[in-house]
């Protein structure tokens, strides 16, 4: 063999030993290329969802908040209570006296039990948050409402939560929805707890 010839074969190999070096290393480059897009991708994905689950916790926790500072909040009045004001179904005025023990006051926290099923049980309340408007009620006692005094006689403007007595559900607890558009024009439901015939309204939802 001519000492040309070998060194073109010599050479020829190393040329091709070369290729298949620089073949294997852009295979790896590529595989380690690729892996650190799927494990980038993987990360950026993985930041996005933490990043719309705090946003989405934001919102939630602002309109929690705003649900609860634009809203009213009922409770129980502590206030004497005499009598109560009201119009019946045609409008007529009505006054009832809490010597009927219809009403559910501080001074009478319980509608006897004797008490024959549809007696309307006025239960007095305080509004301590915001006015509201458009307020509809529904739940676990049919035909409730929350109203307001009248301007007649006496009247001191008391809010108060009417419902028709069923005398097989008393003290039961019950659930009261209570949808209304805030005064800065948001439509909120809150959710209020009673037991019937009792003296008790409190809010569940929002807490």
């Amino acid at each position: 063999m001519q000492p040309d010839q070998a060194w073109q074969e010599v050479k020829h190999k190393v040329v091709g030993n070369i290729m298949d070096i620089l073949a294997l290393l852009a295979l790896i480059v590529s595989v380690v290329v690729f892996g650190y897009t799927a494990w980038r991708d993987r990360v950026m994905d993985r930041r996005m969802k933490q990043v719309e689950a705090e946003q989405q916790r934001a919102q939630s926790e602002a309109t929690q908040r705003r649900s609860k500072t634009s809203a009213p909040y009922f409770l129980p009045s502590q206030a004497f209570v005499s009598n109560v004001y009201d119009r019946g179904e045609n409008g007529q005025p009505i006054v009832w006296l809490s010597m009927n023990q219809n009403i559910l006051s501080a001074q009478n926290q319980e509608i006897k039990k004797e008490a024959p099923k549809g007696t309307a049980v006025i239960l007095v309340l305080d509004n301590h948050g915001k006015g509201a408007r458009k307020i509809k009620l529904s739940g676990d006692i049919p035909d409730a409402e929350i109203r307001q005094e009248p301007p007649l006689g006496s009247a001191n403007d008391l809010i108060f939560l009417r419902y028709p007595y069923s005398p097989s559900q008393h003290g039961q607890v019950q659930r009261i929805s209570l949808s209304f558009e805030s005064e800065d024009g948001y439509d909120l439901t809150h959710v209020y707890e009673t037991r019937h015939g009792i003296f008790e309204f409190h809010r569940v939802e929002p807490k």
